[in-house]
């Protein structure tokens, strides 16, 4: 196919409408995100997973504004996550270190962080989520 075609169906307006939404995705977390340090707040990720990741690095995010992200796996404690070098730790850290605000990075298992969550008796913080857009768990 030449670079002046394009394929059958297809007039740029899905590429339009995904730029828009990443946008806003980002946009709005990187204001939350900003927003916590400026008000002197902590900001700690749940979840180590790819998908995360991606998006910490899509949206520039690094350890000053994510102070480090549990993991259950204990392969992956100890090590950092690739690009933003934010350091991945032992789920522990919630309540030895306790953040005021958690970014879940796995959203597609939200509901089991929500009870993993609950059942902390020392963190008192908030749970957010950032896909498909910001929310408090």
């Amino acid at each position: 196919m030449s670079s002046d075609t394009k394929p059958s169906g297809f007039d740029g307006s899905a590429s339009i409408v995904i730029s828009i939404v990443l946008g806003i995705t980002i946009g709005g977390l990187l204001g939350f995100l900003l927003d916590a340090r400026s008000d002197g707040k902590t900001v700690a990720a749940y979840g180590a997973a790819a998908k995360g990741n991606t998006l910490l690095n899509f949206a520039g995010v690094r350890g000053d504004l994510v102070s480090y992200v549990v993991d259950r796996n204990p392969a992956k404690q100890g090590k950092y996550l690739p690009g933003s070098r934010i350091p991945i730790v032992s789920p522990t850290m919630l309540e030895t270190e306790p953040p005021d605000y958690l970014l879940v990075l796995v959203w597609n298992i939200r509901d089991e962080v929500r009870e993993y969550l609950a059942g902390l008796t020392s963190w008192t913080g908030k749970a957010f989520v950032a896909i498909p857009a910001l929310e408090e768990l």
